[in-house]
C-alpha cells in the first residue's frame, strides 16, 4: 500500500474557487450531505466530502480513531488536493474534529462550520453511557439510541434508513473508537481566540447538549467571530431534514451574508 491509498476516500462537488471540506457525524459516511448538492452551487463551490477511517469510502482504512489522527487525515486530504486554505464543514462528532484541524493549522483555514457539533470540550459521558454506545456499535442494535436522542418527531421510516446506511457503511469497531475521541479529553485551550470566521448551526429539534444554549456555552468563550443560527424545522441532520435550508445558510456565510433565524 503506498502513501496516497492512507489519504482518506472523498466525494467531489464543484470545480468552483471555494473549497470546502466536509465530514459527517457518528451514524453517517459522506453520503449524508447528498440531499443537499443540488443546492450547492458547482460554479462557486469545490467540495470534499472525507470519509473517516473505517466510513464508507475509507471503510478499508483502520486506525486508533483518535482526534488527532482524524484531524491529521483532514490535513493529509488538503495536501493531495493541493489546497493550500480552505473552509471547514463539520457535523456532530465531526465538529470536534474541525475544531482540531483549525488548532492544528490555523494559518490553512478559512472559516468553520459547525452543524449541531461537539464542542473542543468533548462530550463528557459517564461510564454506563460509554458503554452503552459502544456495545451499540458492537451489536448494531442503534434504533432506542435514535428515539432516545431525537424522539418520534421523524418517521419509522428514517430510523431504520439510518440505521441501516450504518450498517451499509461503517465498520464496528471504527463507531465503538470513535466514542472515545468524542468524550475522550477536550482541547479548548488549544482553539481559544481562533480569529476566523465561525458558523454554529443548531436544530430547533435537537436534543440535550445539542440545543442552541448549550452549544452558545461551549462555543461563544473561545471564538470571537462566532455566527449562530438555528433552523426551526431540524433536528440533528439538517442535511437531510433541511437541506435546502442548510445548503443556503452555509452559501450565504461564505459569501459574508447570514440571517440568524431560518
Amino acid at each position: 500500500m503506498n502513501e496516497s491509498d492512507l489519504v482518506p476516500g472523498h466525494r467531489n462537488h464543484g470545480s468552483g474557487k471555494t473549497k470546502i471540506i466536509a465530514l459527517h457525524d457518528w451514524i453517517s459516511d459522506g453520503s449524508a450531505y447528498e440531499p443537499m448538492l443540488p443546492y450547492l452551487d458547482p460554479e462557486l463551490y469545490q467540495w470534499a466530502f472525507m470519509d473517516l477511517r473505517g466510513y464508507g469510502l475509507s471503510r478499508h482504512l483502520s486506525g486508533i480513531y483518535s482526534l488527532e489522527e482524524a484531524a491529521s487525515d483532514v490535513v493529509a486530504l488538503a495536501d493531495k488536493l493541493n489546497w493550500n486554505d480552505f473552509h471547514l464543514v463539520g457535523h456532530s462528532m465531526s465538529g470536534m474534529i474541525i475544531q482540531k484541524v483549525a488548532a492544528k493549522v490555523p494559518q490553512r483555514i478559512l472559516s468553520l462550520v459547525a452543524i449541531a457539533p461537539v464542542s473542543a470540550h468533548g462530550q463528557p459521558l459517564d461510564n454506563n453511557q460509554r458503554e452503552g454506545l459502544q456495545e451499540m456499535a458492537r451489536e448494531r442494535k442503534r434504533a432506542n439510541i435514535l428515539r432516545s436522542m431525537w424522539g418520534e418527531r421523524l418517521s419509522e421510516s428514517w430510523f431504520q434508513f439510518k440505521l441501516r446506511r450504518w450498517r451499509e457503511t461503517a465498520e464496528a469497531e471504527a463507531s465503538i473508537g470513535y466514542v472515545e475521541m468524542f468524550a475522550g479529553p477536550g482541547f479548548a485551550d488549544e482553539i481559544a481566540g481562533f480569529n476566523r470566521p465561525v458558523l454554529l448551526i443548531a436544530g430547533s429539534h435537537d436534543s440535550g447538549p445539542f440545543t442552541e444554549d448549550a452549544l452558545l456555552t461551549a462555543f461563544a468563550p473561545l471564538y470571537p467571530k462566532l455566527t449562530t443560527t438555528t433552523i426551526r424545522d431540524a433536528g440533528h441532520y439538517p442535511m437531510q431534514e433541511t437541506p435546502v435550508l442548510l445548503a443556503t445558510i452555509i452559501g450565504r456565510f461564505l459569501s459574508g451574508t447570514i440571517s440568524p433565524h431560518i
